[in-house]
Parts: C-alpha cells; structure tokens; sequence
C-alpha cells in the first residue's frame, strides 16, 4: 500500500515537474527567437550654426540600446562668454515643451524650483554635455535610508520614438536668443 502511494507521488511530481521543463523550454525559444529592436535616429546630429555659436544636438545611447541621453556641443564664435540659461531651456517632444532637461551634478532642487545656475562658455570655448529629458529620468529606489553609496539616484531614461528636439535659450550681454533643433527618433524591428 505505502509503495503504491509513493509511486503515485512520484508520478504526480514527475508530471509537474515535466510542465514546467516543457513551460521553461517554449519561453526559453521564445525569447531567444524574439526579435531585437534597433534604435534609429535621423539625423544623426542636427547641428545649426549661427554669427555666435555652433550647436549640435544627438542622441546617444551610452550603454543601452535605446536611446537614453542627448549630447550638447556648444561652440562660442564670439569675443564674449556665452551662457546657457537652463531654467528657460526646454525639452520637446513632438513639438510640444515637455519640461527642463537634467545632467550629471545638477542639483533636483535646483531643477524643482528653476534656479539652476547657467552655464558659461568663455569666448572661442567649447562646452559639451550630456543631458537627459528630466520628466524621463528614472529615480533610483530607496532601500535603506540610512545607507549611503557613492551610486547616482537617478538615471537617464528611455526616449521614446517621436521627434525629441531643445529649444535651447542662450545669452551674451544680456541679450537672449533661442535655438530650436530636433531629430526623429524611431524604433525598428532587426532584420
């Protein structure tokens, strides 16, 4: 009797077990059968040049496969510093502003309450950074509040395909001037 109910066990458990090989097995084809996606951007690089600067906006992947960050370049033509006034610098998305753009030692109180210092390129200078959409950051969570790492709490998100672009706001002696650039970002399936 005690060896029929254990054979009958054993046969229950060598069904379930058999289930989930042949689960793991069908998932296992499927993800390795799934198609990959390949990030596309056109242009490349939208690059305006004007009497005062160059400018040059692109997406960037870093290491992800999507696209994550924007790079700035900011060439200064002039005899005068350039400053870039972040607080009225603006994301867009699909033409339509879509809030500040945050880099790496930019202060979220700062970006919280639009008080983030300018960036000055002195005159024939060069300023380039990388920069992320702030409404597209992830926030790192929080496990231990009393831990501390030397990890950044937040990262650059995905960018969604559409068309990204910066009205970006600059000032020389006061005076104002915007730039509006844009790229196509698209997503496709890999051959």
């Amino acid at each position: 009797m005690s060896n029929l109910i254990c054979t009958e066990k054993m046969r229950g458990l060598s069904i379930k077990v058999s289930v989930v090989l042949l689960i793991a097995t069908v998932l296992g084809f499927h993800v390795g059968c799934a198609s990959t996606n390949i990030w596309l951007s056109a242009p490349e690089k939208h690059e305006v040049t004007r009497a005062a600067c160059t400018v040059a906006f692109e997406p960037i992947k870093k290491d992800k496969a999507f696209f994550s960050l924007f790079r700035l370049s900011i060439t200064n033509h002039t005899d005068k510093a350039l400053e870039v006034d972040w607080n009225k610098t603006q994301y867009l998305f699909n033409g339509k502003p879509n809030g500040p753009f945050v880099f790496k030692g930019v202060d979220p109180e700062n970006v919280k309450n639009l008080t983030i210092p300018a960036n000055s390129i002195p005159a024939g200078g060069l300023l380039t950074m990388d920069i992320a959409p702030f409404r597209l950051i992830a926030w790192a969570p929080v496990r231990d509040e009393g831990r501390f790492t030397s990890e950044a709490p937040i990262a650059a998100g995905y960018i969604p395909p559409g068309v990204s672009g910066i009205s970006l706001v600059l000032r020389k002696d006061g005076k104002e001037e915007t730039i509006k650039m844009a790229v196509t970002i698209r997503k496709e399936a890999a051959p």
